[in-house]
């Protein structure tokens, strides 16, 4: 499945509607799950990948990451 992982304080629904915006609805159609830190009170570099693991029920080794900031994503 597609995730997408973002440190922000919007919610699921506007980061939804920012990447159909974006990239086109097909391509938003496409996401299986989207965690923004503001819905779960911690970011990426603090845990926030932790509870997306525990959510999607998968292990590190089982998950592709594509980051864009070094100190967040890491």
């Amino acid at each position: 499945g597609v995730v997408i992982v973002s440190d922000t304080y919007l919610s699921e629904a506007q980061l939804r509607a920012l990447i159909a915006a974006a990239a086109g609805t097909d391509i938003a159609a496409m996401l299986d799950h989207v965690f923004p830190s503001s819905a779960y009170g911690v970011n990426k570099s603090d845990g926030l990948f932790t509870q997306v693991l525990q959510a999607i029920d998968a292990t590190p080794e089982q998950v592709s990451h594509v980051g864009d900031n070094w100190i967040a994503d890491h």
